[in-house]
């Protein structure tokens, strides 16, 4: 059996308990003996080297300065005090070594007088080379029991009496530690005025002294930093400040985990005609796997299920179509200084497995968790409060922040300190078509090709080889999903087709899907009802569910030229507008609508310069989402009354008459005939 050295009177933890070696009996088992309780014990010598290697057992030593040294470890000392122990094991090699020595004294001796004729000037004095071989061999040979003592000099703990202690815990503890935290000054005056009253009954002997106010500062310092900070701006500060912070979470593909949010881009932008707009909001969706941003968009009406649905249409299909409308858009305004050009192809389409989002409230309706649903994507909301389990998408924000939008004439900044002087409103010169262009443009060309340190690869490049090894899922025709990602309501079935917000819808096919409806049920009395979806941002066409036949049905608006392009809120508007001219009349004729539509328009120019917020704001959304609908009629959605080849229509500083002729020239004509205000049914 092999032997162990375990020299008697070494200490050994063993159990979580402490024992003294008392000897080593010659069957190789240790005879131990208990610090605490004097108990011994007899342990076999193989059974203790096993329990040292599986980390059960730790031989201590009995020394208390090489214990001390022993509880760190050699690289956290400086280099200087490494340095300075090596130095001191070479002597006490020197000291072990020494031949012809009988006893310490001798050895030492030997090496001090062998180093003085070899000229060397760091030599110790033989009291402390003895201390240092003593050291040495009692720490088990461990050079870090010849590791200088100066981080064990001082005192480790703060030097007050118990009853002081007791004081100075229990005032920080009510004044410090809590939300409405008192300062240092404010601590150190109540601690004395607490001693102060203790000492007023106090014996003459048991008088407390006051600490200085340095003491409290010190004793304040020293607390735990994450107490600190829980205690005075609670459990989110305190863990997004001390918090382990992980990899993340691994993706295998493309479109596995996609993750979108909302950002309120720094830049003021303005109107054709030079008046600031203001603000927009970015809706981005982008690749964990990949980095790649896979859509967005850009309004600037605030974050709404809307803005989610449009940058859901802009991610799912290829974006040729997208891109050419950008550069149309543009190029529209005439006059540009910034070169209207998109170098690279931008790759990213297809179904998207899991869609990571925040708590907002446009997350949580129930159209997104059913058009979700449909498409067979599934939605993963954070907890609470914590934005860095999707920290690619607000990482991918400070990246546009700094290398594009705080570079445009009209920035914001991110706050005052980085704005300083600097004059937003009066630099601003960017219309939304400019910012749509120069985002679109770093999106596709200039961040997918640079070096991404978190995927250690460019963004374009881990898209590629991803969707090599796992190749997209598409959807079944861009049609389901424009159906998809739109609004339901329940609506009656009739003769007239379906009516919505006071607007009628009708088509061919409903009517078959009437007709078969009613068959057989003629004597019932009563229409049916039926599921109808909706665009809230454009109310020309909504989709009547054929639950037989497991689809949506389009439907066109009777007043297609006053539907196009029109939104839910914007209709709304213009109807409580004509309501107050008929008073209060529940249907009115197209001509009056789009008269109507006229005079909000022409009323929103008016009232965008009001000091009530409330009216300023509305104003700007309803003026804002006119123009936008102008342009993109005239690019790409023309309806029947109007010439596709027509050039797009500048945006002016708007009058009275300049209004009529941009009528006009928009070919706002009725699709019904004209009649009066509040006429009968069709």
């Amino acid at each position: 059996m092999t032997r162990i050295h375990l020299p008697e009177g070494s200490r050994l933890a063993f159990h979580g308990a402490q024992y003294k070696v008392v000897t080593l009996t010659e069957n190789q088992d240790v005879h131990l003996s208990s610090l605490d309780t004097g108990e011994p014990m007899l342990i076999p010598s193989k059974e203790i080297a096993q329990a040292v290697f599986d980390g059960e057992a730790e031989i201590l030593c009995a020394s208390t300065n090489c214990a001390q040294h022993q509880l760190v470890s050699f690289d956290s000392f400086s280099d200087q005090e490494r340095a300075e122990a090596r130095a001191r094991l070479t002597f006490v090699k020197q000291v072990d070594g020494a031949s012809g020595a009988r006893n310490l004294n001798q050895a030492v001796g030997c090496v001090i007088r062998r180093c003085d004729k070899e000229g060397r000037d760091d030599i110790p004095s033989k009291r402390t080379l003895i201390r240092w071989y003593k050291s040495w061999v009692s720490g088990g040979r461990d050079i870090r029991a010849l590791l200088p003592r100066n981080c064990f000099k001082g005192p480790q703990h703060m030097r007050f009496d118990n009853r002081l202690e007791s004081i100075v815990w229990e005032i920080v503890h009510e004044r410090y530690l809590k939300p409405e935290y008192s300062t240092g000054t404010e601590i150190y005056r109540a601690i004395c005025r607490r001693i102060k009253k203790e000492n007023e009954t106090a014996a003459v002997g048991m008088k407390l002294k006051a600490p200085s106010r340095r003491t409290v500062y010190r004793y304040l310092s020293k607390l735990d930093p994450y107490e600190v900070l829980l205690a005075h701006h609670g459990q989110q500060a305190a863990d997004q400040k001390f918090g382990p912070v992980g990899s993340g979470v691994s993706t295998n593909y493309p479109l596995e985990r996609v993750e979108i949010d909302h950002h309120l881009i720094d830049l003021l932008v303005v109107y054709p005609n030079g008046d600031v707009m203001g603000r927009v909001w970015l809706t981005l969706a982008i690749d964990s796997y990949s980095r790649m941003v896979v859509g967005f968009d850009m309004s600037p009406e605030p974050p709404s299920y809307r803005s989610v649905m449009r940058c859901l249409r802009n991610a799912i299909p290829p974006k040729d179509k997208f891109i050419q409308t950008v550069l149309d858009e543009f190029k529209a305004q005439g006059g540009n200084e910034i070169e209207a050009d998109i170098e690279y192809e931008w790759p990213c389409f297809g179904m998207i497995a899991d869609l990571v989002v925040d708590n907002g409230l446009e997350f949580h309706s129930q159209n997104l968790l059913d058009a979700l649903s449909q498409l067979g994507i599934s939605i993963e909301y954070n907890p609470k409060r914590k934005p860095r389990y999707k920290g690619k998408v607000e990482r991918f924000f400070e990246t546009l922040n700094s290398k594009l939008i705080h570079t445009l004439d009209g920035t914001t900044f991110s706050n005052t300190q980085q704005r300083g002087d600097y004059q937003s409103e009066k630099n601003a010169k960017l219309t939304i078509q400019d910012l749509m262009l120069l985002v679109t443009k770093f999106v596709v060309d200039e961040y997918p090709n640079t070096y991404h340190e978190g995927i250690r690869d460019c963004p374009i490049r881990r898209w590629t080889r991803g969707t090599e090894k796992h190749p997209v899922r598409l959807l079944s025709n861009l049609e389901d999903l424009s159906v998809l990602t739109s609004c339901v309501e329940t609506c009656t079935l009739s003769r007239i087709g379906v009516r919505l917000f006071n607007l009628q819808f009708q088509s061919e096919a409903i009517q078959l899907l009437y007709r078969r409806l009613m068959t057989g049920k003629m004597n019932l009395g009563g229409n049916p009802k039926v599921r109808v979806k909706y665009d809230p941002e454009n109310l020309l066409t909504v989709y009547v569910e054929d639950t037989q036949n497991r689809v949506f049905l389009p439907a066109r608006c009777l007043y297609a030229a006053y539907a196009d392009g029109l939104s839910v809120w914007r209709h709304k508007l213009v109807r409580s507008v004509v309501s107050k001219e008929t008073n209060g009349a529940r249907k009115h004729s197209e001509e009056a609508l789009l008269n109507a539509r006229t005079t909000t328009f022409e009323l929103a120019q008016k009232v965008k310069r009001s000091k009530r917020k409330t009216q300023r704001n509305r104003a700007h959304r309803y003026l804002r989402e006119e123009i936008a609908a102008d342009v993109v009629t005239n690019l790409d959605t023309a309806t029947d009354g109007k010439e596709c080849g027509e050039s797009p229509i500048p945006v002016f500083d708007f009058s009275s008459d300049e209004i009529i002729a941009e009528i006009e020239r928009s070919h706002w004509r009725s699709t019904s005939p004209p009649r009066k205000a509040g006429g009968d049914d069709e």
